[in-house]
């Protein structure tokens, strides 16, 4: 929603890199980059990791047919976003819902797939603020791009298990015993370039 006021987000962006901190940018919603894509497109070249979901990611791809589909976006959509926002910004990471989540970091490394847990879904709200904490912890704690993606699924499952956005004591109990217990790397979770 920063991007309301492009020449506040920018001023502050600029700030963060001035101070040797890293800038990233969740799209928050297919809506505001339908709304703000060129506001959107030019203050990419100030972030370092950019978060979105796969509806939000088909409208920056001009790919609407896909928005809400409940099957989820087609692979070829989801590499053309990851091949567009890489161009931009240095780690790309696209929550899929129960699919889990494909992140990117730039240059020459392979698109990683990471599968979401299965759990009983009571409610979707927060699940992407929890997701985009769990993997920024991880990155900022020098995990693998995988390992940041794992952690990011965890968290979203977490919440989702929940009503609101409140995690309650025993879930933050089982989170901290957790972390950051989570597996290497595996080849198959491996995408390319080749199919964009």
């Amino acid at each position: 929603y920063a991007l309301f006021r492009p020449a506040v987000a920018r001023a502050a962006a600029m700030a963060a890199r001035e101070a040797g901190a890293l800038v990233s940018l969740d799209l928050a919603s297919f809506e505001l980059v339908r709304m703000l894509r060129d506001t959107l497109l030019d203050f990419l070249d100030l972030v370092d990791l950019v978060f979105c979901n796969e509806d939000e990611a088909a409208t920056l791809m001009q790919e609407e047919e896909f928005i809400g589909s409940g099957s989820g976006c087609p692979d070829h959509v989801i590499l053309k976003a990851v091949s567009f926002l890489s161009q931009r910004c240095k780690v790309v990471t696209i929550s899929r819902g129960k699919w889990g989540c494909v992140t990117y970091e730039a240059p020459g490394s392979d698109i990683v797939k990471v599968p979401a847990g299965e759990v009983s879904v009571v409610d979707t709200t927060g699940a992407g603020d929890l997701f985009t904490s769990g993997f920024l912890s991880a990155y900022l704690e020098g995990e693998s791009i995988e390992s940041c993606g794992q952690r990011g699924c965890y968290m979203g499952s977490k919440v989702v298990q929940h009503l609101g956005a409140e995690l309650p004591k025993s879930s933050w109990d089982e989170i901290h015993s957790m972390l950051p217990l989570f597996s290497t790397p595996q080849e198959d979770n491996l995408m390319s370039f080749n199919n964009v």
